[in-house]
């Protein structure tokens, strides 16, 4: 015969000095996991621009192949849209994939990993370089 449990004896009431360390902890708990969100977000922000430049070099090295067709150009782009966009959803398009080409085209030697995708995608219509090298700031 299993022996019964005696109820629990309810807390007594939280003081107001309770609910204040309460309130402390929750506040330095919460700083916490904001600062590891964020780092985490920069963090895929930076792989993500990676992925890109290594993308890009990729695309412009299967089209120097000795293939220099628009059609292959587009062929290619579109082909391989379709196939990123099955595995991995949205952000593939055609357009971004022309996108993550010029990323390479216009930084084929080196890039700022920590700058992210939207500013690589704004620096890239800055033509004169000049221009754009003010507004990289490492």
């Amino acid at each position: 015969m299993k022996k019964k449990r005696s109820p629990r004896k309810k807390d007594s009431a939280l003081t107001s000095g309770d609910v204040k360390n309460i309130d402390a902890l929750y506040q330095k708990a919460s700083g916490y996991i904001d600062q590891a969100r964020q780092a985490i977000h920069r963090t895929i922000d930076t792989e993500m621009v990676k992925a890109y430049w290594c993308i890009g070099r990729d695309i412009v090295e299967e089209e120097q192949l000795g293939k220099k067709r628009a059609e292959y150009g587009s062929f290619l782009l579109n082909g391989l849209s379709e196939k990123l966009t099955k595995k991995y959803g949205r952000g593939f398009s055609g357009a971004t994939l022309r996108s993550i080409r010029l990323f390479y085209q216009t930084y084929p030697n080196e890039f700022n990993p920590t700058l992210g995708w939207i500013h690589y995608r704004a620096l890239m219509r800055v033509h004169a370089l000049e221009a754009r090298n003010f507004y990289e700031i490492y």
